[in-house]
């Protein structure tokens, strides 16, 4: 999957971590933890793909049985 995004043309970094933060509310990561963790990054020094798995972490921890 890293080569998808290796091969991707550029784009506008902004845009691409509001997609990844639309993707995260559609998919259930509540409002408190997507704000908690997209402070964390900044879109023009960090790779979207960053964003993406520590969002993926919370949802995965938030639907954890216990």
């Amino acid at each position: 999957m890293d080569q998808a995004f290796d091969a991707a043309p550029a784009s506008n970094p902004v845009l691409r971590y509001m997609a990844i933060l639309s993707a995260a509310r559609d998919f259930g990561v509540s409002p408190d933890d997507r704000e908690r963790i997209a402070s964390r990054f900044d879109p023009f020094a960090t790779a979207p793909q960053e964003l993406a798995d520590a969002l993926a972490d919370a949802l995965l921890r938030d639907q954890a049985p216990g």
